[in-house]
């Protein structure tokens, strides 16, 4: 289909079961829009108001890019809104699935730099029995120019920093330093307000309250 479309006229085109409307500047489509279906993928791209501001599909790598924009979503409602959800479909037996958020800072050559990454993953291979459904958060910052793990949480609740498997609520692994006026350490794990007597072990290899 080949026909001369000029913005100073309004015209009508019929496509398959749609309509193409030229009106003005305005250009809409009244049915779906397949790019690359018929003789291969295609690359699509949206120029954007600022100078090289764009969002690009590139077909080559399967990849949304956008530069120079934002993202904005936004829903009115009085319930949880889910704006963002990443879905990683590995269904294999083993605990390789994982999905994960990049953060990247370019340094001053221009390059991008892996500077932070949050990952969930796995504890065990995922079956459709709720009890093998246990799931790890990691948080990663970059050292020296290298990514690397620095704060878990697991499936239990458990936030270990410098350790990958946290045994306590706060499992640290390294040196503290508390600045304040007091620490206040209460006995009651049942939350009935009956107090115990709170301890606190100092060994050469493992402190324990």
């Amino acid at each position: 289909l080949t026909r001369d479309l000029k913005s100073s006229t309004n015209q009508m085109i019929q496509i398959g079961g749609g309509y193409l409307d030229i009106h003005g500047d305005l250009v809409r489509l009244d049915g779906d829009v397949e790019v690359g279906t018929v003789s291969g993928a295609k690359d699509v791209k949206f120029i954007g108001a600022t100078s090289g501001a764009y969002m690009l599909w590139d077909q080559s790598e399967d990849k949304l890019e956008i530069k120079k924009g934002t993202i904005q979503v936004s829903k009115d409602t009085d319930a949880e809104f889910i704006a963002l959800q990443l879905t990683n479909e590995s269904d294999a037996a083993d605990t390789t699935g994982q999905v994960s958020i990049q953060f990247d800072l370019e340094d001053t050559s221009g390059n991008a730099v892996d500077a932070g990454k949050i990952l969930v993953l796995k504890e065990q291979s995922f079956t459709s029995t709720s009890s093998t459904q246990d799931s790890s958060m990691t948080f990663s910052t970059s050292l020296n120019g290298t990514l690397s793990e620095k704060m878990r949480i697991n499936s239990s609740g458990n936030v270990g920093i410098g350790t990958t498997t946290p045994s306590e609520a706060l499992d640290i692994k390294g040196n503290l330093h508390i600045e304040g006026n007091y620490i206040f350490i209460r006995s009651d794990s049942n939350n009935d307000g009956n107090l115990g007597k709170p301890q606190i072990h100092f060994s050469e290899d493992k402190v324990k309250a």
